[in-house]
């Protein structure tokens, strides 16, 4: 069996008048940059990719962030881009796990997988 590097990637837009909250699902030594201007809205991209070492020393686990003004195809694939340019295998070996948002599923993103 070939090892593969999972990653499950999903967004949430947020509206910077409600607050942000200050925990994530990452452990405390990644900081995601944020603006503090009130008025605006955003989308926070968000990953985490695991890899099951074939000599059995575990999973590694390394996150991946992006801030963008909202949720669409152009922002899905920069995300993509990042994750690709950032991951610690190559794109042969990346697998990758989204749910059913339209942006997800657009031609755009489907022509860049």
């Amino acid at each position: 069996m070939k090892s593969r590097y999972v990653i499950f990637y999903d967004e949430t837009s947020i509206n910077y008048w409600e607050g942000i909250k200050s925990k994530t699902w990452t452990d405390h030594s990644v900081v995601m940059p944020y603006q503090t201007v009130k008025t605006k809205n955003a989308t926070i991209y968000g990953a985490i990719g695991g890899y099951q070492h074939r000599s059995g020393n575990g999973v590694k686990f390394r996150p991946f962030f992006m801030v963008a003004n909202k949720t669409n195809s152009k922002n899905t694939v920069a995300f993509l881009e990042l994750i690709l340019r950032d991951a610690p295998v190559p794109a042969s070996k990346i697998v990758l796990v989204a749910d059913n948002h339209s942006a997800h599923l657009s031609n755009i993103v489907q022509a860049f997988c």
